[in-house]
């Protein structure tokens, strides 16, 4: 087991922010949100963009009202929303709003979980879907989930094949096959998991790789891929329950309720940064320049590591159960169960 902890010359400041107050300046085209924090902390006043649709487009999604992880190809910068009727695609280039209508039986179920340049997954209570960019048609892939397990928690993970899409989920790991359209669950050998504890968000070992780190409860395991068989071997213990790990430029970064753990590129802790008073981390993202952290009591936390510039963000209104960044570093996306999703540009923060 690999977890002893040695000194780095990186010290990440991330979660030592103080009390924030908020003011809201409206604009046409964008709300500008300010905030300054107060009490010593290290973090600056934020501003930033936020990309809204038209009203007559916010009034239309809303009627609809959009739930759930909405997910983006950033190959496009085309955003996917689910509501209760309707699979809808912003455009956050040029504004365009469309929206086709959900296969009858997944009304008010279907959970979005990757979008690709030809196809767009989403699952419900028993199985997988797949919408056609090139025909707008919708189809079923083969298989089910177990009648006594239906998926709640999904985190996506593409093999270097491209030809699969692998599902960490709370029942277990399913692999969607592109070409054949079927659902399978993964085995192997020694793969025993609690079903009790959700295998949650994985992150690939290196360039090119079928290798990934998943956090499986207290644990982060790498599985190693062949087929539809997985290997695991126990990387690292945590003293708590872990919620998820994400490949952050030569960092691993795992994060629990009120922890953030620095791992080098051989998985060698290096650092545990802990969050200061009672709030809780709801969500992370994190690229090879920037790190963003959400909390429950709505605060966001932002920091550029190469010039380590921090920034602080609170409003009640942000709901941050996932936070994903554009591959191009552009843009944070906020979204949640229930709420319309926040697209917030970070090429003019100051």
């Amino acid at each position: 087991m690999r977890h002893q902890a040695k000194k780095m010359m990186f010290v990440m400041l991330v979660l030592a922010g103080g009390l924030v107050h908020v003011g809201i300046v409206k604009a046409e085209s964008a709300s500008e949100i300010v905030a300054s924090t107060t009490k010593n902390s290290a973090f600056s006043s934020l501003k930033w963009d936020e990309i809204r649709p038209s009203a007559m487009q916010n009034e239309s999604l809303l009627s609809d009202h959009p739930r759930g992880r909405a997910v983006v190809n950033s190959n496009t910068n085309d955003l996917w929303i689910v509501g209760e009727r309707h699979l809808w695609k912003w455009s956050l280039r040029d504004g365009a709003m469309s929206r086709v209508v959900l296969p009858s039986e997944t009304v008010n179920s279907l959970q979005l979980v990757y979008a690709s340049n030809k196809l767009i997954y989403g699952i419900d209570s028993s199985g997988a879907w797949a919408f056609e960019l090139a025909t707008k048609t919708w189809s079923r892939f083969d298989g089910r989930f177990d009648i006594k397990c239906s998926p709640k928690k999904v985190s996506p993970f593409r093999p270097s094949d491209e030809h699969s899409l692998f599902l960490m989920t709370d029942c277990g790991i399913f692999i969607l096959f592109f070409d054949s359209k079927q659902l399978i669950a993964a085995g192997g050998d020694k793969l025993e998991l609690n079903p009790r504890f959700p295998m949650t968000m994985a992150s690939r070992v290196g360039d090119g790789s079928s290798s990934l780190l998943a956090i499986h409860n207290q644990e982060i395991l790498q599985l190693s891929i062949k087929g539809s068989k997985i290997h695991k071997e126990l990387i690292y213990t945590a003293k708590s329950p872990l919620l998820g790990i994400v490949k952050s430029g030569e960092w691993y970064v795992a994060w629990a309720r009120q922890a953030i753990i620095m791992f080098d590129k051989k998985m060698v802790r290096q650092q545990v940064v802990p969050v200061i008073g009672t709030r809780i981390i709801t969500s992370f993202a994190g690229t090879a320049t920037k790190h963003a952290v959400g909390f429950s009591d709505g605060s966001i936390e932002l920091m550029d590591l190469p010039s380590k510039k921090k920034w602080s963000a609170s409003k009640n209104e942000y709901l941050t159960q996932y936070l994903d960044f554009t591959t191009d570093e552009s843009l944070l996306i906020l979204s949640a169960e229930t709420s319309m999703p926040r697209v917030f540009s970070m090429t003019n923060i100051k």
